[in-house]
């Protein structure tokens, strides 16, 4: 299962991303065919780069307004990119009203996902501790209070004690989900929903970081 975040490209927007950018480790970026490279492109190019992702996927979209424009176009993203030290990894056409190229651009999805899937598999150890940045916080009739982010690093299991910083808030997981699909496991890289059991009457909100590990407090002068 591949989970999407939007990068918006516009600033005023930024704030409300932060917190969920955390797991992402490879970009979808999606240029109109019969427009090309424009500025708000540059702007989620620059966005990327200083996120740290390395590597792009480029869907190249309206290729049934310009239908012969895919190459070039690709290959100005692709320069574009590259002034950004951010490799073009494949590249599609689509025109997506007209359902054209979309299940090439999930078979491309795909093939480039696995192997990181595979791999960041293969390095989860279960040693360290959880890190979950928190970007939606609300409550569910019979199942209480239910966070949702990116699990950036280490394992979750029901049952845990977590701490939320900062607060010092203490709580036990009750539940863990991922795109509908209940888990008593979550890796890192997942995206979820976790209902907390809280052990005191705390209001919670996006920013905040759940960890597995007790925090402690620093400042800078």
């Amino acid at each position: 299962i591949i989970g999407f975040i939007d990068v918006p490209g516009h600033g005023k927007f930024l704030k409300n991303m932060l917190a969920g950018v955390g797991g992402i480790t490879m970009a979808l970026l999606v240029v109109a065919a019969d427009e090309g490279v424009m500025p708000q492109t540059l702007q989620h190019v620059k966005i990327l780069s200083l996120l740290g992702v390395k590597q792009v996927i480029v869907a190249i979209n309206k290729i049934d307004l310009a239908p012969d424009a895919a190459s070039s176009v690709t290959e100005h993203v692709r320069q574009l990119l590259e002034r950004y030290g951010i490799a073009l990894v494949d590249g599609v056409s689509v025109a997506a009203p007209l359902n054209i190229g979309i299940e090439e651009l999930k078979t491309t999805l795909y093939k480039c996902f696995a192997p990181q899937a595979k791999l960041a598999e293969s390095a989860i150890t279960g040693n360290e501790p959880a890190y979950l940045p928190v970007d939606r916080v609300f409550s569910k009739s019979g199942f209480g209070k239910v966070v949702t982010g990116t699990l950036v690093e280490g394992q979750l299991n029901v049952g845990d004690t977590i701490y939320i910083e900062p607060g010092s808030v203490s709580a036990r997981v009750r539940g863990l989900e991922t795109f509908g699909r209940k888990l008593t496991t979550a890796n890192s890289g997942q995206r979820l929903a976790v209902n907390l059991a809280l052990k005191q009457d705390s209001e919670l909100m996006r920013g905040q970081v759940l960890s597995t590990s007790e925090c402690q407090s620093t400042t800078t002068l």
